[in-house]
């Protein structure tokens, strides 16, 4: 996942992710279906992501996810978590920082 830091209410940036196994093999994410959770690491509050997620390439693992203003709009710093299931089965990536900084 690529993550950098966004402003609050930042909805036009998106998040590319690149699935992949601790080989470097990708998952094929051609049907699966995602989820993402932000938690705050100062105040462990919980955000379940609001936005969607499209399949840019199935076999090759890509896919991005659209935030939703309810994602970005609290300043902070979150701990990522993305989870992909497919054919029934269950992965979690490891966790990712973003920063959500004040508009100034």
């Amino acid at each position: 996942m690529t993550i950098s830091p966004i402003y609050a209410g930042d909805t036009l940036v998106t998040l590319k992710c690149t699935f992949e196994d601790d080989d470097g093999k990708p998952y094929d994410v051609s049907q699966a279906t995602f989820g993402i959770t932000l938690k705050n690491i100062l105040t462990n509050t919980i955000i379940i992501g609001a936005g969607e997620w499209t399949i840019l390439d199935g076999p090759g693992g890509k896919a991005y996810y659209q935030w939703n203003i309810a994602d970005v709009s609290t300043t902070g710093i979150y701990q990522v978590f993305v989870s992909i299931t497919v054919d029934g089965r269950m992965v979690h990536p490891d966790p990712q920082l973003i920063s959500i900084q004040p508009v100034i």
